[in-house]
């Protein structure tokens, strides 16, 4: 058996989706299923750097470029795997029903990850860890054999996120508001943020614009492109994010997060971990700014770590094998 990870990943779109199926692919090698890499990537630099930080083999990563459209998307594919034995896992944006119905036209079996939870999905296996999601809303959009790993106990996470070795720094917070370069709202909330004094700001991101713009602030550390994410978030008592995969990895750290989502596929899972106690979320950039201004960062974090105790859900970090285990019997499933 063979497992081929059809993603997009790079500047743009980040790597947040690359790290949750490093994880995956790391879990299958552990039971000695090969697999290959096929990106959609707008810098293989960036994914390729990355990818050696977890000792993957880079020749078993294939680039293809933003412009390649759907039919040569799907002869790639093709050309990667044998239906009769591989599997596919798909985490992009890209497909449509056509395009699902080509794969399924091939006879490959695959894996698809959705956050949607509103339109027809013909894999065999559906893969939505998002704290809100819920199986029963995907009654009538997915076979009566498709597999389901809906919900938070599907959330992959980084085994050295595992770990839990936290050591948190006094008035220390994580600013991780995504992966790729960021809307000038973003970087407006950033400058307005690391005013506060009597905080030290760890920031992580993959905006180059971050340089120029914070240097020479003393109170900031800024971590450009940088892989090894963990030995930083450890240090941090409160977290900045946008809701995407971070505040999974936050969650197994047991570390509070102020959740800003500006991109609407963020909004649900912010939403849901608002209601879980894990943090507090705003549904704009605009409100969560006007709150520093109205009450200071000093108050909001006292509110956020008081909320906190009553927290409702926790991360095992056992979604990788869950999902892993789906994908072994649907590939026996008829």
């Amino acid at each position: 058996m063979k497992v081929l990870f059809r993603l997009n990943a790079g500047k743009k779109t980040g790597l947040g989706h690359l790290a949750r199926n490093v994880a995956l692919a790391l879990e299958m090698s552990k039971r000695d299923i090969a697999f290959n890499f096929l990106i959609k990537c707008d810098d293989s630099v960036i994914v390729e750097n990355f990818l050696r930080t977890f000792a993957l083999d880079i020749s078993n990563v294939c680039f293809i470029s933003e412009g390649t459209d759907s039919e040569s998307d799907i002869s790639l594919i093709r050309k990667y795997l044998n239906p009769i034995s591989d599997f596919l896992i798909i985490d992009h944006y890209d497909h449509d029903l056509l395009y699902q119905k080509k794969l399924k036209e091939s006879g490959i079996k695959w894996a698809q990850f959705d956050y949607e939870t509103s339109k027809q999905i013909f894999a065999n296996v559906v893969v939505n860890s998002n704290v809100c999601a819920q199986s029963e809303l995907y009654k009538h959009l997915v076979s009566d054999n498709a597999r389901l790993c809906v919900g938070p106990e599907y959330a992959i996470i980084r085994e050295e996120f595992l770990q839990k070795k936290i050591r948190p720094i006094k008035n220390s917070i994580l600013i991780a508001l995504g992966g790729a370069n960021y809307p000038e709202e973003v970087i407006e909330l950033i400058k307005y943020i690391v005013r506060f004094t009597g905080y030290t700001f760890n920031i992580v991101s993959r905006d180059l614009k971050l340089k120029e713009l914070l240097i020479g602030l003393e109170n900031v550390n800024l971590y450009i492109n940088e892989n090894n994410v963990y030995p930083i978030y450890v240090r941090n008592e409160v977290a900045i994010v946008a809701g995407g995969v971070t505040t999974y990895e936050l969650a197994v750290l047991d570390i509070p997060m102020f959740i800003v989502p500006y991109v609407e596929n963020q909004l649900p899972n912010a939403q849901a971990w608002h209601k879980k106690f894990c943090g507090i979320n705003y549904e704009a950039i605009l409100h969560f700014r006007n709150e520093l201004a109205l009450e200071g960062l000093g108050k909001m974090i006292s509110q956020l770590q008081e909320k906190y105790l009553n927290r409702t859900v926790k991360i095992d970090g056992k979604g990788a094998v869950r999902i892993v285990n789906e994908i072994l019997k649907a590939m026996n499933d008829e």
